[in-house]
C-alpha cells in the first residue's frame, strides 16, 4: 500500500521513494537555512515533491535523488572533495549532497534574478499581439485565455497562456540566464552544474515515485527541442543524446543566434521577447505548431496596415523635426524659436520610444508574415535619421539656451 509522508503529503509507491523522502526531510532544516540566507527571504521554505523541481518564490520545491535512501555516510574523509575521472565526487555522500545543492542552487537563482518577477509593459504588448495572431473574439479560447492575463503575473505565467510550447521554451531559456548570473557570482558553480548536467543526459533524470529513468532522446521531438534549447545556451555538448533533427534546428542560425541572446539577457521580459521570435521560427520548420483559430490572409493584411501607419507617422514626424531645425538655423530671431524646439525635442524623443518598441513587436511577431519585407530596413533607417535630427535639436536648443543667456540675441 502507498505511504504518505507525514509533512510533505507526497504519496511515496517504493520503498527507495520513501527512503529518500525520510532522508532529504532530515536535509530541509539546513537547506531551508542555506537558501534563506542566500536569497535574503527569511520566509522561504523548502519542502519535497514528487514533480519537477521548482519554486513559487515563496517555497523551493525539490525532488530527492533515489540514492539518499541508501543512507550513505563519509566512510573515508580523505576522499571528500576529489573527483574521479568524470568528475563526480568520489565520496558517495558527497555526491548525492551535490546532487541537491545543484538542485537548490538553480532553484535560488530564480528567486535572485528575477524569474518571478512582474512582467512588464512590453511583454505584455508582445503577449497581446501574439495572442491576437492567434485567435479571434469569435474563437472558443479567446474569452477564456484573456480572463486570465491580470493573473499571469510573470512573463512564466503570460508564456504559459500563450502557447504550452512558448512556456516550456520560457522555462529553458530562462533556466540558462539565471544560472549564467550565478555562475558570475560563483564561478565555482559551472563546473559543478556542467557534471550534473552531464549525469542527467548520460544517465536520464530519475523519476521519483516510479524509480524510472526518463531519457530526452525518447522523448517527443518538440520536448527534445525545447529541452535542447537549455542545452544549447549552457554550452552542453547534447549531440548523441537527441534526435538528429532536433539538434539540426537547435544549430539553425536563426535559432542559435537568439538562444546566445537570450543567456545574456538582461531580465525575463526580455528572453521572452526572444522566446517569442524563436517560437514563430520553429513553427515554419515544422517544430512547436500551434494552430490559429485565426485565417492567415487576415494577419497578412492587418500587419500591412500596422507597418503602413507607422512608417508614415514617422516620415511626418522627421518633416516636422527637419522644418523646425531649418526655421531655427535661418530665422534672425532665434530666440522665439526655443520653446518651439523644446517642444519639438519632447515630442521627437516620445516618438523614438515608439519607434524602438514597435521595431522589435515587428520584428518579434513576424515581419514574414505579413509580407512587407522592406518593412523593417525601412524602419531602421528613418530611426537613425530621427537619433541625428533629435541630437542636432538638441544641440540647437542648448545654443540658443545659452544665446539668450549671454545676451548675444
Amino acid at each position: 500500500m502507498a505511504r504518505v509522508g507525514r509533512r510533505t503529503k507526497v504519496r511515496i509507491d517504493t520503498k527507495d521513494a520513501w527512503g529518500a523522502v525520510r532522508a532529504f526531510e532530515h536535509m530541509i532544516p539546513q537547506l531551508r537555512s542555506y537558501a534563506r540566507a542566500m536569497t535574503g527571504n527569511t520566509r522561504l521554505e523548502v519542502q519535497v515533491t514528487a514533480g519537477p523541481t521548482r519554486t513559487d518564490g515563496n517555497t523551493i520545491y525539490i525532488t530527492p535523488p533515489l540514492a539518499l535512501a541508501n543512507k550513505e555516510v563519509h566512510s573515508k574523509r580523505s576522499e571528500c572533495g576529489k573527483r574521479s575521472a568524470d568528475g563526480k565526487l568520489t565520496c558517495k555522500a558527497c555526491n548525492i549532497r551535490e546532487v541537491v545543492n545543484f538542485y537548490l542552487y538553480h532553484e535560488v537563482s530564480h528567486i535572485l534574478w528575477g524569474t518571478l518577477a512582474m512582467h512588464n509593459e512590453f511583454s505584455l504588448a508582445i503577449w497581446h499581439k501574439m495572442f491576437n495572431s492567434w485567435h479571434h473574439e469569435g474563437c472558443e479560447h479567446y474569452s477564456s485565455i484573456l480572463e486570465l492575463v491580470d493573473q499571469a503575473g510573470s512573463t512564466m505565467g503570460l508564456a504559459g497562456l500563450l502557447s504550452p510550447f512558448v512556456g516550456m521554451m520560457q522555462n529553458a531559456l530562462e533556466d540558462a540566464r539565471v544560472n549564467e548570473r550565478t555562475f558570475e557570482q560563483r564561478a565555482g558553480l559551472r563546473k559543478i552544474f556542467e557534471i550534473n548536467m552531464d549525469r542527467m543526459l548520460i544517465e536520464g533524470s530519475e523519476q521519483l515515485l516510479s524509480g524510472e529513468l526518463l531519457h530526452w532522446r525518447d522523448q517527443p521531438l518538440d520536448a527534445q527541442f525545447m529541452v535542447g534549447l537549455y542545452f544549447q545556451a549552457s554550452g552542453y555538448h547534447y549531440e548523441g543524446f537527441l534526435h538528429s533533427d532536433a539538434v539540426a534546428m537547435l544549430q539553425n542560425s536563426e535559432i542559435a543566434e537568439r538562444v546566445e541572446s537570450a543567456k545574456m539577457a538582461e531580465d525575463a521580459d526580455a528572453v521572452f521577447a526572444l522566446v517569442c521570435e524563436i517560437w514563430l521560427i520553429a513553427q515554419n520548420h515544422g517544430f512547436c505548431v500551434l494552430e490559429r483559430c485565426i485565417p492567415e490572409p487576415a494577419i497578412d493584411e492587418t500587419w500591412k496596415m500596422e507597418a503602413r501607419t507607422m512608417l508614415a507617422r514617422m516620415r511626418v514626424r522627421l518633416r516636422t523635426a527637419t522644418a523646425v531645425l531649418k526655421q531655427a538655423m535661418r530665422t534672425p530671431q532665434k530666440s522665439i524659436l526655443v520653446e518651439t524646439l523644446e517642444q519639438e525635442v519632447q515630442a521627437l524623443e516620445e516618438s523614438l520610444q515608439v519607434v524602438r518598441r514597435e521595431l522589435r513587436l515587428g520584428v518579434t511577431v513576424g515581419v514574414q508574415e505579413m509580407n512587407y519585407p522592406n518593412w523593417t530596413a525601412t524602419m531602421t533607417a528613418l530611426h537613425q535619421k530621427e537619433v541625428e535630427i533629435l541630437a542636432e535639436l538638441r544641440q540647437a536648443r542648448t545654443v540658443l539656451a545659452h544665446q539668450i543667456e549671454t545676451g548675444e540675441i
